[in-house]
């Protein structure tokens, strides 16, 4: 099944992404539904700081930080 209800929250009204509770990758992708809202009310993403590639990128982000850049932790602030 593509959606989960999270166990340890019975009470709430969330699902995930099966792949998302995987430990088979340590690559998890955000999903194209949450890229499109982000778009629709941003206008556009200037950074991924986490982002799986430059050159075929799962973000479209105007700049992109990959592992070896350490994004996470540049201090860099943007939308």
């Amino acid at each position: 099944m593509y959606l989960k209800r999270i166990k340890n929250f019975p009470e709430a009204e969330m699902t995930v992404p099966q792949a998302l509770l995987s430990h088979e990758s340590t690559e998890h992708y955000t999903p194209q539904y949450i890229l499109d809202g982000v778009i629709a009310c941003l206008g556009a993403i200037d950074l991924d700081p986490a982002s799986n590639s430059r050159e075929i990128p799962n973000v479209p982000a105007a700049r992109h930080y990959t592992a070896p850049d350490n994004g996470l932790v540049s201090g860099s602030c943007q939308r």
